[in-house]
């Protein structure tokens, strides 16, 4: 093995305890975080394991975007959310037009669900 790569198998180490120990830290196991996320399990699990096959740094840095709200999909997941809240709160017999925001929460897990489902690789 190079110096170099040597060097950047370190700094992979030292990523993934970081890593560990902020899901450790906010959901207790990784299979929560993916849970909670709406990551890909295999992948998560992969990679936390150091057995991916492929670009562990690019996987690393689409996990610590996934962890900061910043992924590829959050801001699918926010024109989803609008687009069911929008026909939903439409068909409401609400009070305020349907606007109140009781059910978002329903909306956000189906915004998540639908773009884990038909977006995610």
């Amino acid at each position: 093995m190079t110096p170099k790569a040597i060097l950047a198998e370190a700094e992979i180490s030292a990523q993934l305890d970081a890593l560990r120990a902020e899901i450790r830290a906010k959901w207790g196991t990784v299979y929560k975080c993916c849970l909670a996320l709406g990551l890909p399990r295999g992948t998560v699990y992969q990679v936390m394991g150091r057995r991916y096959a492929g670009d562990m740094a690019a996987q690393l840095a689409r996990l610590r975007a996934a962890l900061a709200g910043r992924g590829p999909d959050a801001g699918r997941q926010e024109r989803v959310f609008q687009a069911i809240k929008a026909v939903a709160c439409q068909r409401c017999g609400g009070r305020r037009g349907g606007r109140c925001g009781s059910c978002d929460s329903l909306f956000r897990e189906q915004a998540r669900a639908a773009v884990a489902e038909f977006f995610s690789s």
